[in-house]
């Protein structure tokens, strides 16, 4: 479980003591780890159970707007850029399926899976439609937006009573 939440405007102009939180000491003492966002650096600021960071985490920001470690090397900010633009296009592309009333699969495996509905559209990467490659980034940006909770299973009813499973995206009412 991730809890986020952000100091309180009076402690970011006057300070709150050397403490990056401020207000009830419960955001502090039900936490068992603390990271701190503070000045582009990541601080570990609490831990129960193991031990802290001693240094903070320089930040850099990608060209995308997601913050990186400044350590990063430029082929490792290239895949987690290239991983967040195949995670927007299969996203696109889900909800390009839905608006036109298509059904896509949670199959992983069998004739017709989540790429073979997805893979005819013309939003389809072209990266992804290529052989194993292009399935293999295409499975693994569609597990990223999964357990990232952006995609869900919802059950179905075929038009012969059978149930089966289909993708969607999260917000899809």
């Amino acid at each position: 479980m991730c809890l986020l939440a952000h100091i309180d405007k009076a402690a970011a102009r006057h300070g709150s003591g050397g403490n990056s939180y401020s207000g009830t000491v419960a955001w502090h003492n039900s936490t068992r780890s603390r990271l701190a966002l503070v000045n582009d650096e990541l601080r570990h600021e609490k831990s129960n159970h193991g031990r802290m960071r001693d240094q903070p985490i320089k930040l850099a920001w990608s060209a995308s707007g997601i913050p990186i470690p400044a350590t990063f090397t430029r082929n490792e900010q290239t895949t987690l850029e290239r991983e967040a633009a195949d995670d927007a296009a299969v996203m696109a592309c889900l909800r390009a399926a839905i608006a036109a009333n298509s059904t896509v699969p949670a199959a992983h495996q069998g004739q017709f899976t989540a790429w073979h509905a997805l893979a005819v559209l013309a939003e389809f990467p072209e990266a992804m439609k290529d052989g194993p490659t292009g399935k293999a980034r295409f499975r693994e940006s569609l597990m990223r937006l999964r357990r990232a909770g952006l995609v869900t299973e919802r059950e179905y009813r075929t038009c012969h009573r059978n149930v089966r499973a289909c993708l969607v995206p999260s917000d899809t009412p």
